[in-house]
């Protein structure tokens, strides 16, 4: 009987060794069940086990890569053929699924640039590129009103209102910034914005504002001022307001604006004030008080009179209150 117990152990042994010595170890739970405990083990074809070979369960040798030189992937038994620490997906660690640096975003730009690759605003507007910034009309011109003029020898003009145009169609009243100066100083003597004629003849007056020039023919007379109109006139609300001009009429028939040379009043303060508008140079008549007053403008000794009503406010709406 113990002869043919050995015989059966040698012919066991060699079946083993014909099998090529691979074994599958399995742990056993309750019940009897078998259970797949998630570790292979190489069974040398000596017939003995390396513990050192136990790996994990996805197939794959621990810190082994299967594309390595001199790796046989039979050996490593690797199911999914990637490296150690790799992403499912066979890509490098760290590395984005659309295969871009790490951190970089989603368009292959380094991460905080601009989308468009440029650093920032003041960049593109350097390049001329406003991107969301709108760019500011260009001033294109000057226009200066009115184009001509006559004034009398001895009687300051200061009339003359200059305007910006912009590319966009837009203006700009810039009177008070511009610089004027006479084509003819013996003629037109020029100080700030006010014009004073010397003796009978023609000249220009040039006005110049951010580089840009404009011009205006500018004739003197010696002819008298013979009287003073005043214009504009029409009923004011109270808390309202009008402009109102002073014309001066000389010998000749010469008319200049003289609004602002001319010295106004008012013959009752407590019904209207006046006061001269310096954006318009025209004069502000602003209504106090219902009634009836007259306006006067006076100039080398002329004087111009006009008739103004003031009327009460009018009214808006109503408000009800508990």
């Amino acid at each position: 009987m113990t002869t043919n117990r050995l015989v059966f152990l040698a012919l066991f042994v060699g079946f083993l060794g014909a099998c090529g010595g691979r074994s599958t170890l399995r742990t056993i739970h309750d019940g009897g069940n078998v259970a797949d405990s998630g570790l292979q083990a190489d069974g040398k074809r000596d017939g003995t086990t390396n513990a050192d070979s136990a790996r994990p369960m996805d197939g794959r040798a621990d810190g082994l890569n299967p594309d390595a030189p001199g790796v046989d992937a039979a050996d490593a038994n690797l199911t999914d053929r990637r490296a150690d620490g790799a992403a499912p997906d066979g890509r490098a660690d760290g590395v984005a699924p659309d295969g871009r640096a790490d951190g970089a975003a989603p368009d292959g730009r380094a991460d905080g640039g601009a989308p468009d690759g440029i650093a920032d605003i003041a960049t593109r507007e350097a390049r001329g590129e406003a991107g969301d910034t709108d760019a500011a009309p260009a001033l294109t011109s000057l226009e200066i009103a009115p184009p001509s003029v006559t004034i009398a020898v001895g009687v300051p003009y200061a009339g003359f209102v200059v305007t910006t145009v912009f590319s966009d169609g837009s203006t700009a009243d810039v009177t008070t910034q511009t610089t004027l100066t006479s084509g003819d100083s013996t003629i037109v003597q020029v100080s700030g914005r006010t014009l004073t004629g010397l003796k009978a003849g023609s000249t220009s007056v040039k006005a110049a504002y951010s580089g840009l020039t404009v011009t205006a023919s500018v004739t003197v007379t010696t002819s008298p001022l013979q009287s003073v109109t005043i214009d504009g006139v029409a009923p004011v609300s109270v808390g309202g307001y009008i402009l109102i001009t002073a014309t001066g009429v000389f010998a000749d028939g010469t008319k200049q604006d003289i609004t602002a040379q001319a010295t106004w009043a008012s013959s009752d303060t407590t019904l209207a004030t006046l006061v001269l508008d310096s954006g318009t140079g025209k004069e502000k008549v602003t209504g106090v008080k219902a009634g009836t007053l007259s306006v006067t403008a006076t100039l080398a000794g002329v004087t111009g009179k006009a008739s103004l009503t003031v009327t009460a406010a009018a009214m808006t709406s109503i408000a009800i209150t508990p």
